[in-house]
């Protein structure tokens, strides 16, 4: 999610050697398709499984969910380009680019991550009605994350809408150039975007273009209610051992880094991610070694 793919070397896995990633969609009912995997991966294993039992209720969950079509609600990207244009503009301007952070987004970021959080909730309690309050807890923390709300966030177009703005001249403003490739700012001002299409339009207009534009988020946490972490945590806890985490590389600016970390496991390198930030980085990591490592402790052998 947000980071750049890198092929691996095909050759069978022993210590040190990683093997390639293969995006797999996953079919649970015939009106319920859903998305692959974080793109974060760098080496997803060829034909892998689903992961379905991350969570104890996981296959429950799985098969009473039903896709959002975008085509049955009006486009989220529409509607915010019908808000004021002073009202847009707020939404995308960064705190450095003012004196005031109450110029900034800051505010409508606050509202909108609240409204989205609402509306994952809400529709997470209908579609999943005999689901553990932990279990939706866990979906709707992955579905209105950063790395979603970013990837919502490029999807609609806001660092184009960023870059049709003219830049701020204010001594200590974070360059447009910076802000389109960095995931935190994007991802806050699709947050500040909802928000403001949330006082302009109320409540119900906004509902359902929203939950479509996270539907594939939504899936996914679905589908895995743990983050990546989490669930190689968890893997490797009953294996008796763990992860760490190492940062092989960082390149970018400072506004604007991008890492590339390596998941190791008694001294060998299961799983490599890259993300835009070190976090993203470790989660892509951990999703690959859980893809290499699933097929059992005989992954780890010599």
């Amino acid at each position: 999610m947000g980071g750049k793919k890198i092929q691996l070397p095909t050759k069978a896995p022993h210590r040190g050697a990683f093997r390639p990633c293969v995006p797999v969609h996953i079919r649970f009912v015939p009106e319920a398709v859903l998305s692959r995997r974080s793109s974060n991966c760098l080496g997803r294993r060829r034909g892998s499984a689903s992961r379905s039992g991350s969570c104890e209720h996981a296959s429950c969950v799985l098969l009473e969910t039903t896709h959002r079509s975008a085509s049955d609600v009006p486009d989220l990207a529409g509607l915010i380009a019908q808000l004021p244009s002073d009202l847009r503009r707020r939404a995308l301007t960064h705190y450095t680019w003012v004196d005031d952070d109450r110029h900034s987004y800051k505010r409508l970021a606050l509202m909108g991550d609240s409204v989205l959080g609402l509306f994952v909730v809400e529709d997470l309690h209908a579609r999943l009605p005999d689901s553990r309050p932990g279990t939706l807890t866990m979906v709707r923390s992955r579905a209105v994350c950063g790395v979603s709300c970013a990837e919502v966030g490029r999807e609609m177009g806001i660092p184009a809408m960023l870059e049709a703005l003219k830049e701020s001249k204010h001594p200590e403003a974070i360059p447009t150039e910076v802000l389109v490739e960095a995931s935190r700012p994007i991802a806050e001002m699709t947050e500040a975007m909802i928000g403001a299409a949330y006082l302009n339009f109320g409540f119900d207009p906004v509902r359902d273009p929203v939950l479509a534009a996270f539907e594939r988020q939504i899936q996914a946490g679905v589908e895995n209610p743990l983050d990546p972490k989490s669930m190689l945590h968890r893997l490797l806890s009953s294996r008796g051992t763990h992860a760490q985490y190492e940062v092989i590389a960082k390149t970018g600016s400072v506004h604007a880094p991008k890492f590339e970390v390596a998941a190791v496991v008694d001294s060998t390198h299961v799983g490599r991610g890259e993300g835009r930030t070190k976090r993203e980085a470790e989660h892509a990591a951990a999703e690959c070694a859980l893809d290499y490592l699933e097929p059992g402790p005989a992954a780890l052998a010599d």
